[in-house]
């Protein structure tokens, strides 16, 4: 039996969220976060210190190390672990974007486990098999390392109802974010019905199939909202959502509730070839104060034959006006240094 394993038999365990960033808001966390915490597990936001976290690991009992990370912040997050495990017998589990792309991860030293795809049930399985000393190499969504072999497991069905998920938890960067004095970051949806070649979409429509874009309905957006604002005075909100604007007959709800129960300004991500007069009419009657589209290039060839955006720069620039006519500001995204 591990140390790990026999210190769980000796008390309860902690979940601790390490981040090289802690200014910046990872909903991800916040909603693995909240899941965990309905089953009755700790949970903690820490920075990725080496000394705060030795200090903090000291008589802490068994505990998780859950690294939510992208491909630049990998190589970091590996090399912080594996000093840590140096020192502890902690449980790693690393998931997010990078992890999901580049499962093999799993076979870096300190490396216990790695999350592919959405880990809300996937984590909160492992938590509690880990506390009541189960086996957890069988979970799905997770590749789990025992000694020399890596369990590959298959991942579970999406939860196509996202009203059930619990809101994301944002005790866990409470007062840690400069963002959080009267900013609000949320998303509406999950996935996205496009297949940009250059985007982490492609990954997880390998995993899932072509069938991963789930909406929440407006009242439980509305919802999360009001239970923020019961708490905190917020003036502007971010909406993360892939895509805002992919379904207008759920946009035209939210611009007749939105502005009525709300009424705050936001900003949100657009296709521009999406943008009709009927939508940009949607989003200035909902309040929104600025939109963010990806460009990617103004070269014709390069973004529809490389990128395969498949827009053309006159339909770019027509729908840039519509939306100015609407008062709507914008920002765009681009690439530069294509090969």
């Amino acid at each position: 039996m591990s140390n790990f394993a026999i210190n769980l038999l000796k008390s309860k365990m902690n979940i601790l969220f390490v981040f090289k960033e802690m200014q910046d808001i990872n909903l991800g966390a916040m909603y693995l976060s909240s899941a965990l915490k309905r089953r009755g597990h700790r949970v903690e936001a820490v920075p990725a210190d080496i000394m705060f976290l030795k200090k903090r690991l000291k008589g802490a009992g068994p505990v998780v190390l859950a690294y939510s990370t992208i491909a630049f912040y990998a190589d970091f997050y590996l090399d912080f672990n594996k000093q840590i495990k140096k020192e502890f017998s902690v449980f790693s589990i690393f998931g997010g974007a990078y992890p999901t792309a580049m499962p093999d991860m799993v076979q870096e030293d300190g490396v216990d486990a790695v999350c592919l795809g959405e880990g809300e049930d996937a984590f909160v399985e492992l938590a509690d098999n880990l506390e009541a000393g189960r086996d957890y190499s069988h979970i799905k969504n997770l590749w789990v390392k025992t000694g020399d072999h890596v369990e590959k497991n298959d991942v579970r069905p999406l939860v196509e109802d996202l009203d059930i998920i619990p809101f994301p938890d944002r005790e866990l960067f409470w007062q840690r974010s400069p963002f959080y004095y009267d900013r609000l970051n949320m998303i509406t949806s999950r996935g996205c019905a496009y297949a940009c070649p250059y985007c982490f979409n492609n990954t997880l429509s390998r995993i899932y199939g072509e069938r991963r874009y789930r909406r929440r309905s407006v009242e439980n957006v509305l919802q999360e909202i009001l239970s923020v604002l019961s708490r905190q005075e917020v003036r502007f909100i971010l909406f993360h959502d892939d895509i805002f604007v992919l379904r207008p007959t759920w946009l035209e709800e939210f611009a007749r509730e939105y502005p009525r129960r709300i009424g705050i300004p936001f900003s949100c991500y657009v296709r521009i070839d999406l943008i009709t007069n009927e939508i940009a009419s949607y989003l200035k009657k909902a309040g929104c104060h600025s939109v963010c589209f990806g460009i990617e290039s103004g070269d014709d060839k390069i973004r529809n034959g490389i990128f395969r955006r498949n827009m053309k720069r006159e339909d770019i620039v027509s729908a840039s006006r519509l939306l100015k006519q609407y008062g709507i500001r914008m920002r765009t995204t681009n690439i530069l240094g294509i090969p």
